[in-house]
């Protein structure tokens, strides 16, 4: 069960999330195995079991690209959100990235409702694309939502803009101010001496804002609370506050952890189910990612095929069986395990040659080009098979590695290098690893 304090007094629990950055569970490629819809949607019914009265706020950043797997996860989890009845969703720069249309057809047809001070249209009728700001009533008391998008835009070719968010914030706070008990502003920064100068402005009661952009308590400037949460739903974020005698009162803000081991709520797992196997169904997900390592010089040569390891066999057979052994070989089968192969995000570094048209396919059942095979690490072997020279090869070095090794995904790449470059060679010559730069 989940662990809250013994006697939540307060009448209103504000929680929040953010960043979710299409990641609809987690991919568990690393030790901190936390997110997931399903679960996060667990978690925030055994709140209602402890206080009916929750206002539930997402910060945005649901999309984390623009190919179709990705908006189609971000689509999945405004749905979902709205099953779990969000309040509001912040319209933040990352969502941006779905296009307007999109955006515009998900907060019609699927979703809570958003909201954004500083996005204007700078075509048509040069209105606001969503409310600005919104009044909900929980637990007795009377809230005022507004919020904006970091990053100021003005560019002309577009047919929207992005104000600055202190002057947007201001006017809305100064609207909400008369009408309400508390104003909360979501916040999209990622400095934290912005989320300062938001909690600067007069009537503002809460920022709601990631954890990372929160200043330690011995170094804030101002008194305004702030409520954080951890990105890619790996935690919520929650505040509870309550009138005593005209006043408010903050209790300390929590930090709940989603764990991707934890109990779900059936109908969330239905709607990620349903979208794992249309996305493994529909070819065309795949066919708008970038791989990652489509700008090295041996994949930008078109004429360069990509053959699979068997083209390699014949003479790398002692290299190719102790490849077999490694983790790279069986790098694609991970993903499957996980459920994760549609995620071009997560496919594009556990297979090879993904985007390009002769690369690894999702839509291939058995595709021979799935794991970290030769030509991920060395290059597209069409040359190299017809005249095998080292000056048409790639040999692998540290930054090639560390296009995939990332803090993130890896942490503990960059202090043990050679222990992952041994778990990795298969060849008794390879001697020390490469150094950076060399190809």
């Amino acid at each position: 069960m989940l662990e809250l304090p013994p006697d939540p007094t307060e009448a209103v629990w504000i929680v929040a999330s953010g960043g979710t950055a299409g990641l609809l569970e987690s991919c568990n490629c690393v030790s901190d195995r936390r997110g997931g819809l399903p679960q996060r949607a667990e978690i925030l019914r055994q709140m209602r079991q402890k206080r009916a009265a929750l206002l539930l706020l997402d910060l945005g950043g649901n999309c984390p690209g623009t190919d179709l797997a990705q908006k189609a996860a971000a689509d999945l989890g405004f749905r979902a959100m709205q099953q779990m009845a969000y309040d509001t969703v912040l319209v933040g720069m990352d969502d941006l990235m779905l296009g307007l249309p999109s955006l515009v057809s998900a907060s019609d047809r699927s979703s809570p409702p958003f909201v954004i001070a500083n996005l204007r249209r700078t075509w048509g009728n040069f209105g606001p694309f969503w409310e600005t700001r919104r009044i909900v009533e929980r637990g007795g008391l009377w809230f005022g939502i507004t919020g904006a998008a970091r990053s100021p835009i003005s560019d002309l070719s577009l047919p929207f803009a992005l104000d600055d968010p202190v002057a947007a914030i201001t006017r809305e706070v100064e609207a909400l101010r008369p009408e309400v008990d508390v104003v909360v502003v979501l916040s999209d920064a990622l400095a934290p001496d912005d989320n300062e100068e938001l909690a600067a402005i007069p009537g503002v009661d809460l920022i709601v804002a990631r954890r990372e952009a929160i200043l330690p308590p011995s170094e804030r400037k101002t008194t305004v609370p702030l409520v954080g949460y951890d990105s890619e739903g790996k935690s919520l974020g929650r505040i509870g506050v309550e009138k005593v005698e005209g006043r408010l009162r903050f209790g300390a803000p929590q930090l709940f952890p989603v764990s991707s081991e934890g109990p779900e709520v059936a109908e969330i797992r239905l709607l990620v189910d349903e979208y794992h196997e249309s996305a493994l169904a529909d070819p065309k997900y795949a066919a708008t990612a970038r791989g990652f390592l489509l700008s090295q010089p041996q994949e930008k040569d078109k004429e360069n095929p990509y053959l699979g390891h068997e083209a390699c066999i014949p003479c790398h057979t002692a290299e190719y069986q102790q490849w077999k052994a490694t983790p790279h070989a069986r790098a694609y089968a991970t993903l499957v395990q996980n459920r994760v192969q549609y995620q071009s995000n997560c496919v594009v570094c556990h297979v090879t040659g993904f985007g390009r048209v002769d690369g690894f396919h999702v839509k291939l059942p058995g595709d021979p080009l799935a794991g970290v095979q030769c030509e991920a690490c060395h290059g597209p072997g069409g040359n190299h098979t017809i005249n095998p020279t080292k000056e048409n090869i790639r040999l692998s070095d540290r930054a090639l590695c560390e296009v995939c090794h990332v803090e993130s995904q890896s942490p503990k790449f960059k202090d043990h290098f050679e222990e992952y470059w041994r778990k990795a060679v298969h060849a008794s010559d390879a001697g020390p690893p490469v150094a950076a730069g060399r190809s």
